[in-house]
């Protein structure tokens, strides 16, 4: 049995119809992907900028937060040149809040969406912010009594010792607070200088990381100049 495989006028225009109507589809089909894309892409886009607007809401929060604890710490001023064996009387600080961590506590449950460096740094400062009042509270007890008279000579020791431990504790809550300023301002894109951020006027803060950090304090004060 032979086929004939003979194309008539009509089955020929069939056949660019056919072709026709295929093409016309696959591009249709083709645009609507690629628009589909697009739309994806575009609300991809905006709500990586929403959560980029966010985190640096919040880092820019936890900076002005940070801002004011510093300002607390720079009215304690005195403290770096006390001598707790040799001080009379022993100093009372009264003017110190009884809760510093208040944004941190609101904001703590998106801290996760900041970058891992910035996320230590802000804890490690907030941290030593809590082991500090708690310190000058003991402190701030202690003292009160010896002001008191009761168990002047024993409380007396106990004072001291408590002020010695409030130095340090001092001395690590102004580092830890450099070191959050300047990852948030790093973080949010704002200049570490003292015009914007009053912490980075600590220069011999500055020293001291070059001492045990280096790598670290280059980059603070590489940020800084540009600034």
């Amino acid at each position: 049995m032979r086929v004939n495989w003979t194309i008539t006028g009509d089955g020929l225009a069939t056949l660019v119809a056919g072709i026709i109507a295929f093409c016309a589809v696959w591009w249709q089909v083709r645009s609507s992907t690629s628009n589909l894309q697009k739309q994806l892409d575009t609300e991809r886009e905006a709500r990586n900028e929403e959560l980029r607007r966010r985190k640096v809401g919040m880092a820019r929060v936890m900076l002005v937060d940070l801002t004011a604890v510093y300002f607390t710490l720079r009215s304690l001023d005195s403290l770096r040149s006390t001598d707790p064996d040799c001080v009379r009387p022993l100093p009372l600080f009264k003017a110190i809040p009884s809760e510093w961590s208040m944004v941190f506590s609101a904001i703590s449950s998106m801290l996760g969406d900041l970058d891992a460096h910035v996320v230590s740094a802000v804890v490690a400062c907030y941290s030593a912010g809590a082991n500090f009042l708690a310190c000058i509270r003991d402190y701030e007890a202690s003292a009160e009594r010896v002001h008191k008279g009761d168990d002047i000579f024993e409380q007396d020791i106990i004072s001291r010792r408590l002020l010695a431990g409030l130095k340090c504790k001092f001395e690590e809550l102004r580092l830890s607070l450099y070191l959050a300023s300047w990852s948030l301002c790093s973080f949010a894109g704002v200049p570490f200088c003292s015009r914007d951020v009053p912490v980075a006027s600590e220069c011999d803060l500055l020293e001291k990381l070059a001492k045990t950090q280096p790598e670290l304090a280059e980059a603070i004060q590489k940020s800084a100049e540009d600034a």
